[in-house]
C-alpha cells in the first residue's frame, strides 16, 4: 500500500511538471523573439569596445595594446577602428546576425541580448557606458 501511494504521488508530480512545462505564458516574451526583432534597436548608437586588449600597432620599443572599438550609428552607418586600422560601411541586422558592408567588403557579428557580448570577427565587445 505504501508503494502504491508512492508511485501516485511521483506521477502527481510528474504530471504536474509537465503541465507547468508546456503552458503557454504570454506575458514572459521570448528571448529568441526579442533577438530577432531588437538586434539593430539595441546596438544602434553604442559604442562597443573590445573586451580584452589587443595589437594596435607598433611603437620604437615594440608592439602596442589597446581596445578595437566599434560605432553603431542610428543611421544604419557603422564604423570601427582596429587600432591602426579603420574601416566603416552600413550594416543591417538579420536575427541576431549583423552585416556591415562597403562595397565588396563585409564585416560580420553577432549581438547577445542575455550577456551583452557582441561577437564581431571573432573578437568578443561590450558597450560603453558613457
Amino acid at each position: 500500500m505504501k508503494n502504491v501511494a508512492i508511485v501516485l504521488v511521483i506521477l502527481a508530480v510528474i504530471a504536474g511538471g509537465a503541465w507547468y512545462f508546456s503552458r503557454n505564458d504570454a506575458q514572459a516574451p521570448s528571448v529568441a523573439n526579442n533577438q530577432k526583432t531588437d538586434t539593430c534597436g539595441v546596438i544602434s548608437g553604442k559604442k562597443f569596445l573590445s573586451i580584452d586588449r589587443q595589437a594596435v600597432g607598433l611603437t620604437p620599443s615594440g608592439p602596442a595594446e589597446g581596445y578595437f572599438f566599434i560605432n553603431f550609428g542610428e543611421n544604419g552607418r557603422v564604423s570601427w577602428n582596429y587600432g591602426d586600422a579603420l574601416g566603416g560601411g552600413d550594416f543591417r541586422c538579420e536575427g541576431n546576425e549583423i552585416i556591415a558592408r562597403n562595397g565588396n567588403y563585409t564585416e560580420e557579428g553577432a549581438y547577445d541580448p542575455l550577456t551583452g557580448v557582441l561577437t564581431w570577427e571573432g573578437l568578443r565587445y561590450r558597450a560603453v557606458v558613457e
